[in-house]
């Protein structure tokens, strides 16, 4: 079983959901660590035929792309991957950023974090265009400090996030991430849920 994610954050959520549901605790990672999606998008034909012998899961940002029919479609055709799609070739679109999957959790989130649930916009999937950038807004109210540290950047760093912003979120999603809960609030974390339920029925 193999995974492949654009980033640190994304593979810890596939590593997470493919424990739990399909009790796989050591898929093996395939794919570019720093490269994003332009890397994927350059090796999608081989992941996708790696797919003819063993499960492989792919998770990509929508990022600014118009939607998910139209991202999947152009990678695919670049890629020059045409119908009938490996049925062991699990692709997943995260709308704008996978951080919109921690969003989701909304209780979970706001424990973490020690701020107001209320702060947490309930249908961040589709009102927040930048997750990432909105997720450190509401750090900002964070009442757990070496948290909210590791999170921002430090004060006239040309860096986005703080040091700590892979370490702090990725043990978020092993150890506290309600991905049932927030499948409940966001639909593209809810498709590959359900895509994963299948494999095990």
């Amino acid at each position: 079983m193999y995974l492949c994610s654009e980033d640190e954050l994304g593979r810890a959520i596939l590593k997470r959901l493919l424990a739990d549901i399909l009790g796989e605790y050591e898929p093996l990672e395939i794919g570019a660590r720093q490269g994003g999606i332009g890397h994927i998008a350059k090796r999608l034909s081989e992941f996708h035929q790696l797919a003819r012998y063993e499960y492989v899961f792919v998770l990509v940002d929508l990022d600014r792309c118009n939607c998910e029919v139209e991202l999947r479609q152009d990678m695919f055709s670049s890629a020059r991957i045409s119908e009938p799609i490996n049925e062991c070739f699990v692709f997943s679109i995260a709308k704008r950023e996978a951080e919109s999957w921690l969003l989701a959790d909304v209780d979970g989130l706001a424990s973490y974090l020690r701020i107001d649930p209320r702060l947490i916009n309930r249908n961040a999937e589709d009102s927040v265009l930048d997750p990432k950038e909105y997720l450190l807004q509401i750090s900002q109210r964070s009442r757990n400090r070496p948290v909210k540290q590791a999170l921002l950047p430090e004060s006239g760093s040309k860096s986005k996030v703080g040091l700590g912003y892979n370490r702090v979120l990725t043990n978020f999603v092993k150890e506290h991430w309600n991905h049932e809960a927030a499948a409940e609030r966001n639909a593209t974390l809810s498709r590959i849920r359900r895509k994963l339920v299948g494999i095990v029925e």
